[in-house]
């Protein structure tokens, strides 16, 4: 048994105690299953904080709560870090000059083209140069909620139109 599932395992067994449930295997195994993938380290905090605010038995999304929270808030902070590496990059070039080839993943050359392209950040004059960065960071984020979110739409008829709009928004998307 790993450390992760013995953890789970010492939390179902006093969260039962606390909140008068009985922990039953199955139940056990569905903790596990969503939770198993998490670190020690990880856990232990969210599990503290489950019996200092939680009235009701949790469920696996009420333990994982706090930590997506913190997924979501880092999520701008990283695309604002990257438009700043683009911007210093777009700053780089000379339209007389070509540009030395480097790789640029999906999700940002999706956020600089939104953004205008590279020429157009790298000649905007100062004041559109914020609506540049704003489109940019929506952009970029926009593509990681629906990299998260990619498969909660079951293969049908539905999903083939929608995909075919999340291509036409962000181009290179894997539908």
């Amino acid at each position: 048994m790993d450390s992760s599932s013995k953890a789970i395992r010492e939390f179902l067994a006093k969260a039962g105690e606390v909140y008068s449930k009985q922990i039953t295997a199955p139940l056990v195994a569905i903790w596990i299953e969503q939770l198993g993938d998490y670190r020690v380290e990880q856990l232990e905090p969210l599990f503290r904080q489950v019996f200092a605010t939680c009235k009701f038995f949790p469920t696996p999304a009420d333990v994982l709560q706090p930590l997506k929270k913190t997924e979501e808030a880092q999520t701008p902070l990283e695309a604002v870090q990257k438009w700043q590496q683009v911007l210093t990059y777009a700053q780089s070039t000379s339209p007389d000059i070509p540009a030395r080839p480097i790789r640029i993943k999906e999700q940002t050359q999706a956020a600089i083209r939104a953004a205008g392209g590279l020429d157009w950040i790298r000649d905007c004059p100062k004041n559109d140069l914020q609506w540049a960065k704003k489109r940019f960071v929506e952009a970029f984020t926009s593509w990681t909620a629906l990299e998260k979110n990619q498969f909660l739409l079951p293969d049908g008829e539905l999903k083939i139109p929608i995909a075919g709009a999340a291509d036409k928004l962000l181009p290179g998307a894997k539908p």
